[in-house]
């Protein structure tokens, strides 16, 4: 797992979403009803990060840069019936659906943002929706980007040069801008 771009990612959407997200977590299944005694309450709206397989190829140096995919579980609570909801006054029908709203802000949030270990940024490559659930809804949104592996001794070499001279600002940044 990568834990430097799961770190990233779950700054990122609390520094920009702080009061609206309760709850940022690595993705368990923690939403699924297999077994619901076993898990621990959660205060909704939540955001569950998933990261998926990785094919990696290798670069020179010894380096090695992944095609990775990382799908975000945004769980909403909704008591609202959305039943003949096109009866509804414009105002009613965008009280109905405000759950929405906030994955929509979301997901255009990440899009574009670059993980600490990308070369590229996150574009949303797929979507689905969770319809298992009674009070809660799960929105599913997969983002594809380029990473760099960095456990490899080769990287870890090569940013051991760089931190030599780098001054430390306390501000997030991205590895392709330190590759560049």
């Amino acid at each position: 797992m990568n834990t430097l771009d799961y770190i990233s990612i779950s700054q990122f959407l609390g520094t920009a979403f702080p009061t609206q997200i309760k709850n940022i977590d690595l993705y368990n299944g923690q939403y699924l009803l297999e077994n619901p005694k076993k898990e621990h309450p959660v205060n909704y709206p939540a955001v569950y990060i998933e990261f998926t397989q990785t094919s990696w190829e290798d670069m020179t140096g010894g380096l090695k840069q992944g095609t990775c995919i990382v799908r975000i579980h945004i769980v909403l609570e909704s008591f609202k019936d959305t039943a003949n909801i096109h009866k509804q006054s414009a105002g009613m029908q965008t009280s109905i659906l405000a759950h929405y709203q906030l994955a929509n802000e979301i997901t255009a949030k990440l899009e574009g943002f670059t993980p600490v270990t990308g070369l590229t940024a996150l574009t949303k490559v797929e979507e689905q929706n969770d319809t298992n659930h009674d009070q809660i809804l799960a929105e599913v949104y997969s983002f594809g980007y380029v990473c760099i592996d960095t456990s490899s001794s080769a990287m870890k070499s090569y940013i051991d040069k760089i931190i030599t001279d780098f001054q430390v600002t306390g501000e997030l940044i991205s590895l392709q801008s330190l590759l560049n």
